[in-house]
């Protein structure tokens, strides 16, 4: 085991980090690129199944908010521009007096000056601000400090959204209601970066295990058991990720298809409002979901879903797969509803699947298999979506999901008989 490493070999944000726990007289110092060994997927795997305790058991974490990497100090002497300036005022009588001001740092509600530091957008960082106890902000322009009670800035203004603030808070909620409380997270989590596309589920690990503990439902890939098929019923959110664009597939696998982290891009969940209730409409027979490793909320291997319900095959079509608008379902133009693709579609084998980057895309109209999950109420106690899955398929019995579609009735089950799906 190594007994010592150099002061020299220490990255600066490593040693500015030992600098402020040695200033706060804290002991001892978690950083996980030195506490995990590097090379050990055993030991990645185990490591990043205990993330949720660690960070709340952490005395504090201190977010480098202001560091592009490691090579870059945050215990450095402020830009001019952020520091205090000091103006003479001439009051009414000719007297000056001294005033003191400075910019505003952009965390007020009027003004948006500083730019997002770069941790910002990193999904590592959404678990460890999440979990965390107590965090320190080390900003450009100021010091930040969250906890799950407050959030206070050196310019005594509520910050309001530079930073990944306010997540201990959101967390806190939770545990009055954990699986809205986790799709409202996990819409904010889905818009950010990742270096590893496979670290799309052990990056969010620690949170899954906290709701885990919460709900005692059973974890498949990003879903709760409990809650099938109502967590079934998620779509890519086009609106506000400013991207209508659909993505293709990542270069690996991911989830099964039926699963959120099989694709990329912000999500919207249909939650379970009190005043406008889901009912499910079709039946989770059977789910398979397979790990790597040791952690069992971690990279999935491997995913099945068995699920029956009344199917109807009605019209895709698509003029222009790389524009999300352009994707609709329903054989009249009249009719015709919006499909929220998963991913960008292309036609395969008399069919319809995903497309990957060496797909060539092109407009195409399949009549599809769609399975009706399930219906919610509004408040006048009408019908407010009936939420419909489009499968495409992969094999003899295999399928895959494509995207979801909000239907206004359900004429369109009228004579459907029910069927079982095999969904990869």
């Amino acid at each position: 085991m190594l007994q010592i490493i150099p002061w020299s070999d220490l990255s600066n944000v490593f040693r500015d980090a030992i600098r402020v726990c040695r200033r706060l007289r804290l002991e001892y110092l978690w950083i996980d690129s030195l506490c995990i060994v590097q090379d050990s997927k055993d030991d990645w795997d185990m490591e990043s199944s205990k993330m949720c305790e660690y960070y709340e058991s952490a005395c504090i974490t201190i977010s480098a908010a202001s560091s592009p990497n490691g090579t870059f100090p945050f215990l450095i002497e402020r830009e001019p521009k952020w520091q205090t300036q000091k103006f003479e005022l001439i009051n009414h009588d000719g007297k000056s007096t001294d005033v003191f001001a400075r910019r505003d740092s952009g965390s007020s509600v009027m003004n948006h000056v500083e730019e997002p530091g770069p941790l910002a957008s990193r999904a590592w960082v959404w678990q460890e601000t999440l979990l965390s106890t107590r965090v320190l902000h080390f900003t450009q322009s100021e010091l930040i400090w969250e906890c799950k009670s407050d959030i206070c800035a050196e310019d005594g203004i509520v910050p309001r959204g530079l930073y990944p603030i306010r997540l201990p808070q959101q967390l806190l909620r939770c545990e009055e209601d954990p699986y809205n409380g986790w799709h409202n997270l996990i819409s904010t989590y889905s818009v950010r970066q990742l270096t590893y596309e496979s670290d799309r589920l052990p990056a969010l690990s620690g949170v899954a295990a906290k709701i885990k503990s919460l709900t005692q439902s059973d974890y498949v890939a990003g879903l709760w058991m409990k809650k099938m098929p109502l967590d079934l019923c998620w779509s890519t959110d086009y609106q506000i990720s400013s991207l209508s664009v659909p993505l293709v597939l990542p270069s690996q696998y991911i989830a099964p298809s039926w699963a959120w982290p099989s694709v990329r891009g912000a999500l919207f969940f249909i939650d379970d409002d009190p005043k406008q209730p889901f009912t499910p409409l079709a039946e989770v027979e059977e789910v398979v979901c397979k790990v790597f490793g040791l952690n069992p909320y971690g990279q999935v291997s491997y995913g099945s879903l068995v699920l029956r319900g009344l199917v109807a095959h009605i019209l895709v079509t698509c003029t222009d797969p790389r524009d999300c608008w352009t994707y609709t379902i329903g054989d009249d133009p009249e009719t015709r509803e919006p499909l929220e693709p998963d991913c960008a579609l292309v036609e395969a084998k008399g069919s319809v699947k995903r497309a990957i980057k060496s797909d060539t895309l092109a407009p195409f109209s399949v009549a599809l298999p769609c399975i009706l999950i399930g219906k919610d109420k509004d408040e006048r106690e009408n019908y407010a979506g009936f939420y419909v899955m489009v499968l495409g398929k992969l094999g003899t019995d295999r399928y895959c999901r494509l995207g979801l579609a909000s239907l206004k009735d359900d004429e369109w089950f009228e004579g459907a008989v029910e069927e079982t799906f095999y969904i990869m």
